[in-house]
């Protein structure tokens, strides 16, 4: 009888054993806590700023633990794009159960990423955005317009261009650029303009009555560098040629074609136009002059012939089916 009495307080122990256990079934709390990873209110997502600048407002998240705020927990912090930096690689929760960290941007325009996250969590990882735009403008460059040749009284093929940066080399808009004439028989559409969203600035540079070389500078304000453009011929185009939509180099002199039939005097130069179509115009023979490139529709050729001579080109794209003749005296 006794031994049946042990068994029977044996049996009843363990019955409310297994009860306070929860016999064995799941849940979210007991030795299973439900552990959550959220952005906390005021999160710091989605701030915009200048490259490497500090974002004016931390990161937070919360920690919840069976709906309760957790305390003490570790959030580990990543930078994922943008290559900005954080205050640290790990924060603890307080007491509200909320941990956060400072973010520094990167040096790259545009979006950057960083990420929340807590080991065992549901809802972890976490990410958050910023956008990051161009800083204060730093340096400015010259960006091409050097080196070519115009005729007189007409705009150079060319604007002269030059581009504003950042401090990492990102493109900077609305900057005023200063442009002047440093020397020669040149002359410009305006003293300055505005950079656009490329960084880039440009101005057109024309011949006026004078023949000779001409240098243009260009500046900004506060901005280290600046950029001089050199080289800036003006010739006396005495005679014009077409270039024509159809297969033919015309004089417009003469209207002799094929071959078109012009003379200058040395020192004077031969000015082709293109009206369309695809051609060049391309020295063959010798002497010889520079060849020029593909020909855009109304775009200029220009050469300034310096020594007497017969100098024989033809249309690089049709050959001996579009030729001319320049004779220098």
């Amino acid at each position: 009888m006794r031994s049946e009495a042990r068994l029977a307080v044996a049996v009843l122990v363990a019955a409310v054993v297994l009860g306070a256990c929860g016999g064995g079934g799941g849940g979210g709390n007991g030795n299973n806590p439900a552990v959550t990873l959220s952005k906390a209110t005021s999160s710091g997502d989605a701030q915009t700023d200048t490259i490497g600048a500090p974002l004016a407002a931390p990161l937070r998240v919360l920690v919840q633990e069976d709906g309760a705020p957790k305390a003490g927990a570790t959030v580990t912090w990543t930078v994922l794009a943008g290559g900005g930096q954080l205050s640290g690689a790990t924060s603890l929760t307080g007491a509200d159960g909320v941990a956060s960290i400072a973010w520094t941007l990167g040096n790259t325009t545009g979006a950057q990423t960083a990420r929340a996250a807590v080991s065992g969590a549901s809802g972890s990882p976490l990410s958050f955005s910023a956008t990051a735009t161009a800083g204060h403008a730093a340096t400015l460059v010259e960006q091409g317009g050097d080196n070519q040749s115009g005729i007189l009284s007409a705009a150079f093929p060319t604007p002269l261009t030059v581009q504003v940066s950042d401090r990492a080399g990102n493109a900077v808009s609305g900057v005023t650029v200063n442009w002047a004439v440093t020397s020669g028989p040149v002359s410009l559409t305006s003293a300055t303009s505005q950079t656009n969203a490329s960084g880039l600035a440009s101005m057109t540079v024309s011949g006026t009555a004078a023949a000779g070389t001409g240098v243009v500078g260009a500046s900004s304000s506060n901005l280290a560098g600046a950029a001089s453009f050199t080289g800036l011929e003006v010739f006396n185009a005495t005679r014009r040629v077409t270039v024509g939509a159809a297969t033919l180099f015309r004089s417009n002199r003469n209207n002799s074609s094929q071959p078109a039939v012009d003379t200058v005097q040395a020192g004077e130069g031969v000015l082709w136009v293109s009206a369309g179509g695809t051609h060049t115009v391309e020295s063959t023979g010798a002497p010889t002059f520079t060849s020029s490139g593909t020909l855009a529709a109304n775009e200029p050729y220009l050469v300034l012939f310096s020594n007497a001579g017969t100098f024989q080109y033809d249309c690089a794209v049709h050959g001996a089916g579009m030729t001319g003749r320049i004779v220098v005296q």
